[in-house]
């Protein structure tokens, strides 16, 4: 039985940007850094949110038929 969420992964294409959103607007904790990834782990009390940064700079539109692809 699922009850409630621990991790959350979002394609951003600007990580940096992102990351402070979190961390400074919201007062959630940089818990990590990838640079190989690239990518920020941020948290609260229970929430993970890895922010990746995506091959892009612009929006990508969603195709679910395409969901393992994030480029354009």
């Amino acid at each position: 039985m699922t009850t409630g969420v621990h991790h959350i992964g979002l394609a951003v294409s600007n990580l940096e940007e992102s990351a402070a959103f979190f961390t400074k607007l919201l007062g959630w904790q940089e818990v990590k850094r990838r640079d190989d990834y690239p990518a920020i782990f941020v948290k609260d009390y229970a929430l993970t949110i890895t922010l990746w940064k995506t091959q892009t700079e612009g929006p990508i539109k969603y195709d679910r038929k395409k969901m393992s692809s994030f480029t354009t």
